[in-house]
């Protein structure tokens, strides 16, 4: 097993556990060679915060699955049918959102989703820390909102904290977050 060196990073794994609980987190074998996972800083992050496991993001094939699946983004296409862009064909499937697959490129560790019926992606996350931080941002938008706070100030709030943190989520129109967002604003969450 390779050595990986001790990464800071500003996503804890208590604050995923306390979020989403210990059951509502998938943690990726630290191993990244059983993953094809060259970027280490990856690795790590999979494999000590995890990603979250809900109804909104689901981070496993099936509720009942112990480990991740390691399922890749050419072969889930080649099963629907759907055509596979050329450079996506080795990344992994990482997570579903209601409206898109979530993929993660195993050499530099950026995640991107394909929207529901297209073959094309979108460029999501720098990373999986950011994607983790963001499913934070929203789980602490509908804490805040359950809790009585003014859903215009929290979901304002939200947005300005995944921005700050990572540009990518909202710089596509399409993109999943502009989707969530919309339905904030229009009252759906």
């Amino acid at each position: 097993m390779k050595d990986f060196i001790i990464m800071p990073f500003a996503v804890t794994p208590g604050e995923v556990i306390e979020a989403f609980g210990i059951g509502g987190v998938t943690y990726y074998p630290l191993d990244s060679s059983t993953l094809g996972l060259p970027h280490e800083k990856t690795a790590k992050f999979l494999s000590s915060a995890g990603i979250p496991h809900d109804d909104v993001f689901m981070s496993r094939a099936e509720a009942g699955a112990a480990e991740p699946e390691i399922i890749l983004i050419g072969e889930k296409f080649d099963e629907q049918g759907r055509t596979c862009p050329p450079e996506a064909r080795g990344w992994l499937v990482l997570a579903y959102f209601s409206y898109s697959l979530v993929a993660l490129d195993p050499a530099d560790g950026r995640v991107y989703s394909f929207p529901e019926g297209e073959d094309s992606c979108i460029p999501l996350h720098r990373d999986v820390e950011s994607l983790t931080y963001s499913l934070l941002a929203l789980k602490s938008f509908v804490n805040s909102v359950q809790g009585g706070a003014d859903r215009e100030a929290s979901a304002a709030q939200m947005r300005h904290a995944i921005e700050s943190f990572d540009a990518l989520p909202f710089a596509d129109p399409e993109s999943e977050w502009n989707v969530i967002y919309g339905e904030i604003e229009d009252g759906v969450w």
